[in-house]
């Protein structure tokens, strides 16, 4: 956003006051928005799921949406910035932030907000899965249970190291299951431990799974996990945790603006981190529809490493 144009522009700052930080994180952005010049509108509500409504409510009255949080918080107000057209500005406070690492913006508040005003707009892809909007990946397997088993606690304390271990423990009862695919009208059956559809390249805690993907390229990228003995399926998931599975054997990987996945029996589907729907899907690219301010001239920061 231009320095010389940001001044007193209304910005609407959503920052779940539930979540760990709460209170003392909206007060933060807040007091660093106003330095900056921006006029700052905080508005009251119980959770996230209200974003979309409190940014169609307020439109008329903004300039930019601010949302401060983790992927889920940014993922709660995509259906209202899609409708409005009004750019998002995103302060990371959640575990993962992964969607603002595609924007180039890791740091604390300050440094988000400097973002705010030295950056500049893009025009990013949203991605869907029946119904669902989502900004970096889907997937269903090995994904689907690390998120719903590993500890809260664990994951805040160890961050990335968190996911990696789990992922282990859970690769041990990880069971491999047939899914059929058709991916822009082209079919493919796939036997696999993890099925993973990327929109933006980082998953997990800011592991790059997708070293190719861009938010910008018009197109979903499907990544399936394939091993027959747990020996491989180790040296795998190593290869699928760190992204280094382009042109390797035990993985497919495809590439689409539209992909539908079937499996014998419904399986849960995490996006986001959140699980929100279940197979058979359907997923979408919606192309350029998001506006976003991000770092200029954004380079995404290393992969996270151990």
């Amino acid at each position: 956003m231009d320095q010389a144009t940001h001044k007193n522009l209304s910005a609407l700052l959503l920052i779940n006051p539930n979540s760990r930080q709460g209170q003392d994180a909206i007060e933060c952005a807040k007091e660093n928005l106003t330095r900056r010049g921006f006029k700052v509108m905080v508005p009251t509500f119980e959770s996230p799921g209200e974003f979309s409504t409190l940014i169609e409510k307020h439109a008329k009255e903004i300039d930019l949406v601010v949302i401060g949080g983790g992927d889920g918080s940014v993922r709660s107000g995509i259906a209202g910035l899609l409708k409005t057209k009004l750019p998002l500005g995103v302060i990371p406070l959640g575990t993962a932030n992964n969607f603002a690492r595609n924007l180039g913006i890791v740091g604390d508040v300050e440094v988000a907000c400097d973002v705010l005003v030295e950056g500049e707009e893009k025009i990013v892809d949203v991605a869907e899965v029946n119904g669902f909007y989502f900004l970096n990946v889907a997937g269903l397997g090995l994904s689907t249970d690390v998120n719903q088993t590993v500890p809260k606690e664990f994951k805040r304390t160890w961050g990335v190291i968190a996911y990696i271990v789990w992922a282990f423990k859970t690769w041990s009862k990880s069971r491999a299951h047939h899914v059929w695919i058709t991916c822009d009208g082209k079919k493919k059956k796939v036997r696999t431990h993890q099925l993973t559809i990327c929109n933006g390249r980082f998953f997990g805690n800011g592991l790059t799974i997708a070293p190719e993907a861009e938010i910008t390229d018009g197109k979903l990228d499907l990544i399936s996990l394939e091993s027959r003995t747990l020996l491989h399926g180790i040296g795998h998931l190593i290869k699928f945790i760190f992204g280094t599975t382009a042109k390797r054997d035990g993985f497919v990987r495809l590439s689409g603006e539209e992909l539908e996945i079937r499996t014998s029996k419904p399986k849960d589907i995490d996006t986001d981190g959140e699980i929100l729907t279940q197979t058979p899907a359907v997923f979408k690219v919606h192309r350029s529809a998001l506006r976003v301010i991000a770092l200029k001239i954004a380079v995404p920061p290393a992969e996270a490493t151990v």
